[in-house]
């Protein structure tokens, strides 16, 4: 299947709303049947197309640690080693999906990490945010896709809570 790819930039109201006419455009042409090239949609997504700030795989930082038993505060890291919940980030590759790579968090530690142990009385919890993608979905006519918007939730940090209570 061919792929798309692209840099994140600044989110914006303006940015969705131009990315919905787009594709609006894109999905109502009554003599294709909503069917394009994947260039011909890549090169309006890539015109159009805004999203949240996040990191990209060159811009995250190193993470040695992949578990919080490893974790060791580092006060003079990045925020996700400061943390008291601290977390890592992986790449989630979705190749039917623009963009096809997104940084999503994961949380090191069950617990909170407090005088420099992990307290298992929080709980650390991921931090989410809303983000607009497109899908591309294969036609009958071989080369030619359909795509749709859809909003999913990226996990982009971690916090420590306080457990709920009966």
């Amino acid at each position: 299947m061919p792929t798309c790819n692209s840099r994140v930039d600044m989110n914006t109201m303006m940015g969705f709303l131009l990315v919905t006419l787009a594709m609006g455009l894109l999905c109502g042409a009554s003599d294709t049947g909503g069917c394009f090239p994947v260039e011909h949609a890549c090169k309006v997504l890539r015109r159009h197309w805004r999203h949240p700030q996040l990191p990209q795989r060159n811009q995250l930082p190193p993470m040695p640690v992949s578990s919080c038993p490893e974790f060791k505060l580092q006060s003079s890291s990045g925020i996700s080693n400061r943390s008291l919940s601290p977390w890592r980030y992986r790449i989630d590759v979705d190749k039917t999906r623009y963009p096809e790579e997104i940084a999503m968090a994961e949380c090191l530690c069950a617990g909170c990490v407090i005088d420099g142990k992990e307290n298992r009385e929080y709980n650390s919890f991921p931090v989410s945010q809303a983000m607009l993608v497109v899908r591309k979905k294969e036609c009958s006519e071989k080369g030619r896709y359909s795509f749709k918007t859809e909003m999913i939730q990226v996990p982009v940090a971690c916090t420590c809570l306080n457990p709920k209570s009966a």
